[in-house]
């Protein structure tokens, strides 16, 4: 799956989280990464509130979607 992590998903993400986030510096996903900078570290569960965490739900359900 392409990465859905760059600058048009990460709005209403500081700056200070995203330009210090891993995932975001090497063009990959978040939870392919090891740290994150964002409250979401600790308590994962917060990701379902998180833009760039819906945008890769989204294209994951289309990616299987699209294979029936």
């Amino acid at each position: 799956m392409a990465n859905v992590c760059n600058k048009y998903t990460v709005r209403g993400c500081p700056a200070s989280h995203y330009l210090n986030c891993e995932a975001y510096a090497t063009h990959r996903n978040c939870w392919d990464v090891t740290h994150k900078p964002c409250c979401k570290e600790t308590d994962l569960s917060k990701c379902a509130l998180c833009s760039v965490f819906q945008t890769g739900q989204e294209a994951m359900a289309g990616h299987f979607n699209q294979r029936r």
